[in-house]
């Protein structure tokens, strides 16, 4: 009995030490990019929604007149959303130019892969949850041809521009997104919840498929784009202020970058923000978990650039979180509380259907 407690005790403490190692490690990581994002940045970001929504051409005169400098882009078409990230040094007309190009190339590789979802479907079931987001994407493709893209908000780090939209009448509401010093703390909190989350979360979690998890979905990444698909059978244990973020890790930080464009279907959706660098973490999610339904083809997708490995590991994961406070709707605000096991594993460029 004493051996058996003696190398229980061991077993204990190497865990233990084990886990600091990965606490310090993370720490100085998150501190690391801390520097470099308080060095960057002294005003708090800000959220602008448009009174309505403003065409491409609208939204450059207004940045050019109002000296507006945006650094993200979003968009609403019926259920689907996403945005756009104005990288450091591109001008507004590049910009724009470049959302419009990703948006549209969405759509094109969506509809295409969805219309073959439909072709290969074997049952009922499945015809009819597929079909239902073709129609979806199909509407957003229709809208944008008719209309062209529309912009109904963005985000800008403390402009005081955009409250000059505000005195105009353009804009219906700006709210503050979070503090630089607040955009820290959260990334030290949220490291150190996803370490607790490694050690304790997914050893708590269902050896087969957690409640919370999606049922099941298709993946593919390549060095241009990853679009992955899920749908749910279960989300009874989503609270009001629980999100899901759907994750495509790459373990090869040589592989891809974000390019820039991402989109979902998901509601309250939103892109994640990375902050860890051991991998890339591709990542949507939705704010409001509790609104997800049951056998309804969601889609998550992000445009990539190509790096200088050919290939790399993939791994899909689920994520159940928190928003805190829960009248919280960003991004620095959730918090995670368990990781699904891998729902697929493969080696990109490629992808697979999966059921969890």
């Amino acid at each position: 009995m004493f051996k058996h407690s003696k190398q229980f005790n061991l077993t204990k403490i190497l865990f233990s030490g084990i886990a600091f190692v990965a606490v310090v490690a993370m720490v100085m990581t998150v501190f690391s990019a801390s520097q470099n994002v308080v060095a960057a940045e002294t005003s708090q970001r800000l959220k602008t929604t448009f009174s309505n929504p403003v065409t491409i051409s609208e939204f450059a005169n207004i940045a050019r007149q109002y000296g507006v400098k945006p650094v993200e882009l979003h968009y609403t078409l019926g259920e689907i959303q996403g945005g756009y990230t104005v990288k450091v040094g591109e001008s507004i007309d590049e910009a724009l130019v470049k959302f419009t190009d990703a948006h549209n190339t969405f759509l094109s590789i969506a509809i295409t892969k969805t219309e073959k979802e439909i072709s290969d479907a074997k049952d009922e079931a499945t015809l009819q949850r597929v079909s239902v987001l073709l129609n979806q994407l199909q509407t957003a493709q229709f809208k944008t041809n008719e209309g062209g893209l529309r912009i109904d908000s963005i985000e800008t780090d403390g402009n005081q521009s955009v409250k000059e939209l505000k005195k105009a009448g353009l804009v219906k509401d700006i709210e503050p997104v979070r503090k630089v010093s607040d955009k820290v703390n959260a990334q030290l909190n949220k490291a150190l919840s996803y370490v607790k989350n490694v050690f304790v979360g997914v050893a708590n979690a269902s050896l087969s498929h957690e409640s919370w998890a999606p049922y099941g979905g298709g993946s593919s990444v390549n060095q241009l784009y990853t679009y992955q698909t899920l749908y749910f059978n279960n989300i009874s244990a989503y609270g009001s202020a629980d999100t899901y973020e759907h994750e495509t890790q790459v373990y090869n930080v040589n592989y891809a970058d974000y390019a820039g464009y991402w989109s979902s279907n998901m509601p309250n959706a939103y892109k994640d923000t990375q902050f860890l660098d051991n991998i890339d973490n591709f990542t949507v999610g939705t704010f409001t978990g509790a609104s997800l339904q049951t056998y309804t083809q969601y889609y998550t997708y992000m445009s990539l650039s190509a790096g200088s490995a050919s290939s790399a590991t993939v791994r899909i994961k689920g994520q159940k979180g928190h928003r805190s406070p829960s009248w919280c709707y960003s991004t620095w605000c959730v918090y995670p509380d368990a990781t699904t096991q891998s729902m697929a594993t493969f080696t990109a460029p490629g992808g697979m259907s999966w059921q969890y």
